[in-house]
């Protein structure tokens, strides 16, 4: 099937529901996953409370893979974690995992080759519309004869930028009230429960699995990444100038 697209979340909804109730043989109903593309975190939020309050959805985290806090999944640990799903579930948040990987296609391919009838696997993708339509979509034989893919078309958040540290930082000795600290992998992956607001500069990278990763990183609608490179007391007056 081809991409749908909404311009607002009630006819989103809608369409989830009229989904939801179409059961039997159609490719529809034999492939669950249901790739939602948005463009803000606070949609994220909204989806999820729909799905699992007025739908009684299932909720699922991909923090819930995780062996520890600061340990990254490989592409195959998340499919296979996601194929063992038998009800309808929403799972949150795999645009920070596909935002540290190399290329999409093989997580992405993966999840659509899932095979479970009558079931929904609501996976909602914050910001990487062009990445997915240039990395899969494009690339994917089997798109016409898959599930639909839902888009919504609404303004965009704005773009933030991320610092990756290369050193340990304490920054628990700083004042970064205009930052987001992401001191793990986990805390990156559970970003989308963050109020992105109008005072924040930046969000600070200090995950040793996603220092290592970074230069997979492209930037994308929400998105940009640079690396600091300076010894820590430069670096903390530079933090300081910018909270100023």
């Amino acid at each position: 099937m081809e991409t749908e697209y909404f311009n607002s979340l009630e006819k989103l909804y809608s369409r989830i529901k009229e989904d939801g109730d179409s059961k039997g043989y159609s490719n529809s109903s034999r492939f669950p996953v249901r790739f939602i593309f948005i463009n803000s975190f606070e949609e994220l939020r909204e989806i999820v409370k729909y799905l699992t309050e007025k739908c009684n959805i299932e909720y699922k985290e991909i923090t819930e893979f995780l062996p520890d806090n600061d340990r990254w999944l490989t592409s195959d640990e998340i499919v296979n974690c996601i194929k063992e799903i038998s009800d309808n579930t929403v799972v949150v948040s795999l645009s920070e995992f596909l935002r540290f990987e190399e290329d999409l296609f093989p997580t992405l391919k993966g999840l659509s080759e899932i095979e479970r009838r009558n079931i929904r696997i609501y996976i909602p993708l914050v910001g990487l519309w062009e990445r997915f339509e240039r990395e899969f979509w494009s690339k994917f034989h089997r798109r016409e004869e898959w599930a639909p893919v839902w888009k919504l078309n609404t303004l965009a958040q704005r773009e933030i930028t991320l610092y990756q540290i290369n050193f340990k930082l304490n920054y628990k000795d700083l004042s970064l009230k205009d930052f987001i600290v992401v001191p793990t992998a986990k805390d990156w992956l559970n970003i989308w429960k963050k109020e992105i607001t109008e005072e924040v500069k930046g969000v600070l990278l200090l995950s040793k699995s996603l220092f290592y990763l970074y230069k997979n990183f492209l930037p994308d609608s929400l998105f940009d990444l640079k690396k600091f490179q300076m010894r820590e007391n430069s670096l903390k007056k530079s933090l300081e100038l910018m909270c100023q």
